[in-house]
């Protein structure tokens, strides 16, 4: 079901999981409204902490997102107006319920037919009749004006205009074989947008606080990871200001336990051995104001390629990443 909302600035914009009842928010689209020339969008989930989602200004009015939020939401827009939209996606017993209730209104319509609607039908068959006489009328005779060059047109045996006179009774069979050969590219382009729909879409999860992840491969179907397990992690770090990677390589922590930054701590946790993520980590669940110095700067976002090697049950400890 399609929604939109327009923030403006002072005025934040709050929507409930109590108002959802269980259905998922998607927030897929960011528009610069008004005369304004520049306006950023924030996002707070839960009463934490406001994280950034989009900027605007006159050279990118708009921007496409694929947040997805379950739980309470917070819009704010600072510089100038923005209007927001995208779908509320229902569970799927709900889904389920409406269409029963669809599929009971059509089994309720019952009874027979009347006299008035037989008697009509019967009319309509003799004027069928009639006019399929008509159409065989027609046929027997030439057919005359600007129809006769337009079949004669598709036909490849032609070499002057003095056959073109001469031919004057083409059959209205050859009419719909040229109909049908130029419908047949039609169905090319249909196939292919039933691939595309077919083709997965990564979408982006937002969890609390702003951390953000995209399961670029799922695992193997093993137990998700629990807190108080070891972990063995292989990553990739960047600056998400510019890209530039600061580490990379491998490690073993005890999940949730405050062994490396809080925000892998929160994404490991329901990973399955074998899934790899790219997570996405606001400033303040990475190294925040101090940063971590010279590779990190402070305030910095943070992106990771992670994979999740294996689980373990023994503890060990390993590096702050």
């Amino acid at each position: 079901m399609f929604w939109a909302e327009k923030i403006v600035p002072g005025k934040p914009t709050e929507i409930s999981s109590e108002a959802l009842e269980g259905a998922t928010l998607e927030l897929l689209s960011v528009v610069l409204s008004g005369s304004h020339h520049k306006a950023q969008l924030l996002v707070s989930t839960d009463g934490e902490e406001k994280f950034m989602v989009a900027r605007l200004s006159d050279a990118h009015p708009n921007v496409q997102l694929g947040l997805e939020f379950e739980e309470d939401v917070t819009f704010y827009a600072e510089g100038g107006e923005i209007t927001i939209s995208g779908n509320i996606v229902l569970p799927e017993g709900m889904e389920e319920d409406e269409e029963e209730e669809d599929s009971d209104l059509d089994e309720n319509i019952e009874g027979p037919i009347p006299v008035a609607m037989e008697s009509e039908g019967e009319e309509s068959e003799d004027e069928e009749e009639e006019e399929a006489g008509k159409i065989e009328e027609i046929t027997e005779k030439p057919i005359a004006g600007p129809k006769k060059t337009a079949v004669e047109e598709t036909k490849p045996q032609q070499k002057s205009p003095a056959k073109k006179t001469a031919e004057k009774k083409p059959e209205v069979k050859e009419v719909k074989k040229t109909i049908e050969k130029k419908e047949e590219p039609k169905k090319q382009p249909e196939q292919k947008k039933q691939q595309q729909k077919e083709e997965p879409v990564v979408r982006t999860k937002t969890l609390a606080g702003g951390l953000k992840y995209e399961v670029i491969r799922p695992g193997h179907g093993g137990t998700p990871c629990p807190a108080g397990k070891v972990a063995k992690v292989k990553y990739a770090g960047r600056l998400a200001k510019n890209g530039k990677q600061f580490d990379k390589g491998s490690i073993n922590f005890r999940v949730g336990m405050g062994e490396v930054i809080k925000g892998w701590d929160m994404s490991v946790k329901g990973m399955q051995v074998g899934e790899v993520r790219k997570l996405f980590v606001p400033a303040h669940l990475a190294y925040g104001r101090g940063g971590a110095p010279p590779a990190i700067p402070p305030n910095a976002d943070l992106v990771f390629d992670m994979e999740l090697l294996n689980i373990q049950g023994g503890k060990k400890k390993g590096g702050r990443r």
